[in-house]
């Protein structure tokens, strides 16, 4: 796993968002300590891309009893994390997703604003949900920066 790089652009977007004091929730489908540890990497200003993160929502695990045991604060219907209930739990104008697979189809659905790429696209077309296709957080950085973040 720390020999994966993080997605290009990925600390120049934080901090693009962090100038315009817009708060980043990471939302995963992930375990923390996972998500933790690729965001303790430094970034392009040197410190750690958690930094610019208000927080992660994701599953976490105890191993202190006999067998693991799954920790799932957002954990709704079919999913381990429901991430619009993760998004219910922040006030915002509007709401920008990001995301690429199926498990992103709900939040993408009720986001103002979707950056799909891969499989999330796949679903978004057959909902008939208009998206922003992107690569890499540069992709997405360029887009706010042409088109300003929605009204």
């Amino acid at each position: 796993m720390d020999d994966k790089p993080v997605r290009q652009g990925f600390s120049d977007f934080l901090q693009f968002l962090g100038d315009r004091q817009v708060p980043i929730v990471v939302v995963s489908g992930g375990l923390v300590p996972m998500v933790e540890r690729v965001l303790a990497r430094p970034g392009t200003d040197g410190n750690p891309l958690h930094d610019h993160i208000e927080t992660v929502a994701a599953m976490n695990i105890d191993t202190f009893d006999p067998y693991f045991k799954i920790i799932a604060p957002f954990e709704g219907g079919t999913e381990m994390v429901e991430k619009v209930q993760v998004m219910g739990k922040y006030k915002y104008q509007k709401a920008i997703a990001i995301g690429d697979s199926l498990t992103d189809i709900n939040m993408a659905l009720k986001a103002d604003l979707v950056f799909a790429r891969d499989r999330l696209q796949q679903y978004l077309d057959e909902e008939g949900k208009t998206y922003v296709p992107w690569e890499t957080f540069d992709d997405i950085r360029h887009y706010l920066e042409t088109n300003g973040f929605p009204a």
